[in-house]
């Protein structure tokens, strides 16, 4: 059995941030249509490490159907080392024999398609006008969700907070030539210049406060994806309008939600809708300019397997890969 190798330098070169939104898009349609399936992750957390291994599978149907798992890992101190804190691989599935189709790098891909799902909400949430964009951390999801955003809103100004000042001025001095960069020391000062928030963080507490978000502001609160970890105070997800990749993800692993319906402060079903339904229309989204939208990122299986599996389709056109024998 022949299976197709690919690995992170090939997907950077080969995988374009408007394809990526694309496809995710295409997943999250067939996913709200009843065509794709994918169970919770399943996580395990070594009590003698400093780390999360999870792996996450997922179908996808429609013309062309696929199946896969992905295998995760987050190791919040792999800096130190020089590392990123995330690590992942992806093994691609023929949906109609369960064959191994390919091995892929998923490093790259989970960097990209984590941006790639909150640029499809601010696509759909975020005010026409928005403009102002707040990155809250400078990682490897600072780099992607600037990319991101940018494909689906005009950014004029981008405005940043790290909780090391240099590395928000390192950051900023990458993009100087393109955007008009403010560092800021001060986190309220950055929030308080949004019209949309990513928070990027490894924050465990909650580090964004519902005073300093201004009325009209669109969030793609992505950092925290544990049950017993956020970034936002139990009062600024009160009184936005909340949603998510897929709901069963949320309620089981977003401390963002879950920790304020645990304390009774949000109902228990809080969730208006998902990324398929409102790719769909059949939510309409925004109500107003003045509401507050919040995305909780997750992310779900079907957004990996649907990107590993474009870059498995196209690698023999373009000429990258290598064949293994099994």
């Amino acid at each position: 059995m022949d299976v197709l190798i690919i690995n992170e330098e090939e997907v950077k070169a080969n995988l374009q941030m408007k394809d990526c939104i694309r496809l995710l898009e295409e997943a999250h349609r067939l996913l709200a249509n009843d065509q794709a399936h994918q169970p919770l992750r399943l996580a395990m957390f070594p009590p003698m490490v400093n780390g999360i291994l999870a792996t996450m599978p997922a179908y996808i149907g429609g013309d062309n159907p696929i199946m896969g798992l992905k295998v995760v890992t987050v190791f919040p101190d792999n800096h130190k080392k020089g590392i990123e804190s995330h690590q992942a691989s992806i093994l691609l599935q023929e949906a109609d024999t369960g064959r191994t189709k390919a091995i892929i790098d998923g490093t790259e891909i989970t960097a990209q398609r984590t941006a790639a799902a909150s640029a499809i909400a601010t696509k759909y949430l975020a005010r026409k006008e928005a403009s102002k964009l707040v990155l809250v951390g400078t990682g490897v999801q600072a780099h992607t969700h600037l990319r991101a955003i940018s494909e689906v809103r005009h950014i004029k100004e981008v405005h940043i907070w790290n909780r090391t000042l240099s590395k928000a001025e390192k950051f900023a001095e990458t993009y100087k030539d393109r955007f008009s960069i403010t560092v800021h020391n001060e986190l309220a000062d950055a929030v308080r210049s949004a019209d949309i928030i990513c928070t990027l963080t490894h924050a465990k507490e909650p580090i964004i406060k519902a005073k300093w978000v201004q009325p009209g502001t669109h969030i793609n609160a992505v950092g925290s994806s544990t049950a017993n970890t956020r970034e936002l105070e139990t009062e600024l997800v009160v009184k936005a309008s909340i949603f998510t990749d897929v709901e069963e993800s949320a309620l089981n692993e977003a401390g963002d939600i879950i920790i304020p319906i645990q304390e009774g402060k949000l109902q228990e079903m809080p969730i208006h809708a998902n990324l398929g339904e409102l790719i769909n229309g059949t939510h309409q989204g925004r109500s107003s300019d003045n509401e507050i939208t919040l995305y909780k990122s997750l992310g779900v299986g079907i957004q990996d397997i649907v990107t590993a599996n474009f870059l498995a389709n196209i690698a023999q056109e373009r000429g990258f890969g290598t064949t293994i024998q099994m």
